[in-house]
């Protein structure tokens, strides 16, 4: 017989805002080195010897990895279980900072270092989607993956601020020991607020006859305790329209997120206030999600809408980012920018959730995969792009980028009945 752990009953008195705030820590855990990358890459680059192009192309192995391993490592989760995945992330995350703060000396070994840590957004993004549709209510999963998707607007704020506060005073690689000290944190708040039988997976749940809990695969028909692990979900023609939103939308954001601090620095504002200019729009960013999570939960029927103006406000944002406002008027359309553009992602996810709810982390996974082949795609090209041309060719492209990502997100959600306003 297996022995009830002890954290069991710890987690179930605290119920689903635990988990909310335990995954959630975990997915910006994940965040903090990809965007420390972008937000400390003048200075890393000084020292190391790379440019825009290059810090672009280190960014990429980030996402390049995540967006390969994103639906095989959504599979994967639904038979280890959320807890595991998520924890297995968290580690890694935290191991990878240590490494960028002690022994990275080139920039092939930063970028080898990245694709490594690529791994790390789907085990803990696919673990989250599985412990939101298993232990939080319908009614409150707008709100849970607004929440978690805020973290990463967190993690890029954390980055931003590290720039006055670390990167110009003490260095660059003591930002990266940040990452190092909240790993352990992030663990044991998996560990204590993630369910049992979460932590165990699907497999060993059913072999102990069930846990009572319909919801850990709800509207597939099976019966509590069935031992059968959710299959692959069938890419239908909405899924992939909203996985190709994903992308492109992503790519926009990922693009913004990456040289909104080089681009500030290259029309003469200083790193200090560029870097707080980051960590402003990333709160902005925050702000946006949760407002969108909770509008989702009490008008279910604006999901859809939401969703696209978001989207469609960050390719605007983007496209006066083009004609590069100097001071102030920077600042406003970069916070504009990243509170729309950069806000969908909870109610993206929440989408996908719905379209397969037999299968959460999996559908995830697809929706993953469009937003790590957008990161890949985004600082790629705009690095190119801002190298070889002008920022403001880069950004004028990457806003064209954005309102593609938006019409395929149209598209996608009228295929699903997301745009009815019934």
């Amino acid at each position: 017989m297996t022995t009830p752990s002890r954290t069991a009953p710890l987690a179930a008195r605290l119920g689903p805002s635990a988990t909310i705030g335990a995954s959630s820590t975990a997915l910006a855990t994940t965040m903090v080195p990809v965007f420390l990358v972008g937000a400390l890459s003048a200075v890393i680059g000084a020292d190391l010897g790379f440019d825009e192009a290059t810090t672009g192309i280190i960014v990429t192995g980030f996402y390049l990895a995540a967006a390969v391993l994103a639906i095989p490592l959504g599979s994967l989760t639904e038979r280890i279980g959320a807890g595991r995945a998520m924890r297995s992330g968290v580690l890694l995350s935290a191991a990878g900072c240590a490494v960028a703060a002690t022994l990275v000396n080139s920039a092939w070994q930063l970028g080898l270092l990245m694709v490594v840590l690529g791994a790390t957004l789907p085990m803990v993004d696919t673990g989250a989607a599985r412990a939101f549709t298993t232990t939080v209510p319908s009614d409150r999963r707008g709100i849970a993956f607004g929440i978690k998707e805020a973290s990463v607007p967190l993690a890029s704020l954390l980055a931003g601020l590290a720039v006055p506060l670390l990167a110009t005073t003490v260095g660059w690689r003591v930002a990266f020991l940040g990452g190092v000290l909240v790993g352990p944190l992030a663990v044991v708040s998996l560990r204590l607020a993630v369910p049992a039988e979460l932590r165990r997976g699907v497999e060993e749940a059913g072999a102990r006859g069930g846990t009572g809990r319909t919801r850990s695969a709800p509207n597939d028909g099976r019966a509590p305790g069935s031992r059968t692990v959710p299959s692959r979900p069938r890419l239908r023609p909405a899924v992939r329209l909203l996985a190709a939103s994903f992308a492109l939308s992503g790519a926009g954001a990922a693009a913004v997120v990456t040289f909104l601090v080089p681009a500030a620095t290259a029309g003469g504002m200083s790193s200090a206030n560029a870097g707080l200019t980051l960590a402003i729009a990333s709160a902005g960013g925050i702000v946006a999600r949760l407002a969108a999570g909770v509008i989702a939960d009490r008008r279910p029927s604006t999901l859809g809408p939401v969703l696209v103006l978001a989207m469609l406000a960050g390719a605007v944002g983007t496209a006066a980012l083009a004609s590069e406002p100097p001071g102030v008027a920077f600042v406003i359309v970069a916070l504009v920018t990243l509170t729309a553009g950069w806000g969908w992602t909870g109610l993206g996810f929440a989408a996908l959730t719905q379209v397969v709810p037999h299968a959460p982390a999996t559908a995830a996974g697809a929706g993953i995969l469009g937003l790590a082949l957008g990161g890949t795609l985004g600082p790629t090209l705009f690095g190119q792009l801002a190298a070889r041309g002008s920022y403001s060719l880069a950004w004028t492209v990457i806003a064209a980028v954005f309102l593609a990502g938006t019409l395929c997100a149209y598209a996608g959600l009228r295929l699903d009945r997301f745009m009815a306003t019934d």
